[in-house]
């Protein structure tokens, strides 16, 4: 991936300085298939995005790494699949904080993080993303919360038995709002969320699963990694409404570094895009929403060796594209501001799950967003801000919300 153009000296230095003196907390880092604790110590391929190595070089305090596994049939054997994919994840995660426990710890609550932070660890915030592979009911939930998840994302690629995906899949037998937002499960799990004091993630909803999940939260939410409708038009994206609502909850959006969501495709990808779709029996896409929309009645009966060679075609389109920029990364930034206000955006980089944007193509490049934002005019506190201090402020809240909800001594259950 290609650097853009150096920032002036005397702004990376005083990125640099900035950046030492913040915390700086990436919101959504995915983990690679067959990752160990090795990879996530130092010794990623050169492929990878994010190791400890790299986020130390990068000025980075802290990530909320995901344990996720892709959408299921939902048949026992593929939840069973997904299950042993993620506590595979799950174990890189334990013997990585094992293996480097002077260098790294597990952040439980708001507390841990600045502690670690102020020891110089590197603090990881465990998430999970798609309750599809949690079945359905909470004890599930409950164990992962038990062994440390602080963020849960319902939401993936597909529908599931928790929430609409806005990305619903035709192939599993989705329809778009099929479950008109949440299910009565999903309403379960977020009341049962806000009493843990886990921060709920709606990131990759549907616009009516996103409404109902803060019609029924007492506490804020986040959005883990999600960018603006008005920069690229896709229901993957945030409308300004929904900008404003999170907000409203006093909840923070952090903004993903996905090419694909901060540029439209060009006209010269969609035309290849098309000619992917026609060979396998799609209409060609109009715009980038359509490129991304997999709910076509055609794909039903699609089997799983037919899509993964329709996504192996699709992204060999999209490896040589040309990627997004700092710039455009920063646009959505500035939007996400002015609509929701300077207290409610972060930063995510979604890496290891096509994250990245020219200038920022692994963790350690993460003092080049930090330079971005002071050619943008940023002021340091805000930057602070931006890079971890408002998610600090939602966590905190979460927590009161949490401890609120707890029964008195003398309170009758």
């Amino acid at each position: 991936m290609s650097r853009r153009p150096p920032f002036p000296a005397d702004t990376l230095a005083r990125a640099r300085d900035l950046q030492a003196q913040i915390f700086t907390l990436d919101g959504h880092v995915d983990l690679p298939p067959g990752v160990v604790a090795a990879d996530l110590a130092g010794a990623m391929p050169e492929t990878g995005q994010f190791d400890l190595a790299r986020a130390r070089e990068g000025g980075v305090s802290a990530a909320a790494l995901t344990l996720f596994s892709g959408q299921t049939r939902g048949t026992p054997a593929d939840v069973a699949r997904a299950q042993r994919d993620v506590e595979s994840q799950y174990a890189a995660i334990n013997d990585l904080l094992i293996q480097h426990a002077t260098d790294v710890g597990l952040a439980r609550s708001p507390a841990d993080l600045r502690r670690l932070a102020e020891e110089g660890r590197f603090a990881i915030v465990l998430g999970l993303q798609n309750a599809g592979l949690l079945g359905a009911d909470l004890a599930p939930l409950e164990d992962w919360v038990a062994r440390g998840v602080r963020v849960m994302a319902f939401s993936h690629f597909g529908n599931n038995p928790w929430a609409d995906s806005s990305r619903p899949f035709a192939m599993f037998g989705d329809r778009p709002d099929a479950l008109g937002g949440l299910s009565e499960l999903g309403k379960r799990g977020v009341r049962r969320l806000n009493d843990l004091g886990v921060l709920v993630d709606v990131s990759q909803m549907t616009s009516l699963a996103l409404a109902e999940t803060l019609s029924v939260s007492k506490a804020p939410v986040i959005a883990s990694h999600s960018a603006v409708r008005s920069q690229v038009d896709i229901g993957r994206n945030l409308s300004d409404l929904e900008l404003r609502d999170i907000a409203a909850g006093e909840g923070v959006v952090q903004i993903i570094a996905f090419s694909a969501f901060l540029r439209p495709f060009s006209a010269e990808t969609l035309l290849e895009i098309g000619e992917v779709s026609r060979r396998f029996g799609l209409p060609a896409p109009r715009d980038t929403a359509e490129a991304f929309d997999l709910s076509h009645p055609e794909t039903a009966d699609w089997s799983d060796e037919r899509l993964d060679d329709y996504r192996g075609d699709l992204h060999a389109i999209l490896d040589r594209t040309p990627l997004a920029t700092l710039q455009d990364f920063g646009k959505a930034i500035d939007h996400a501001v002015g609509v929701a206000g300077i207290d409610h955006v972060g930063i995510s980089s979604d890496f290891n799950q096509h994250g990245g944007v020219v200038g920022w193509a692994h963790a350690g490049e993460s003092v080049n967003v930090t330079a971005e934002l002071i050619t943008r005019g940023y002021a340091d506190d805000e930057i602070a801000k931006l890079w971890g201090g408002n998610f600090l402020r939602v966590w905190d809240a979460v927590e009161a919300v949490a401890r609120s909800l707890q029964p008195r001594p003398g309170d009758k259950s």
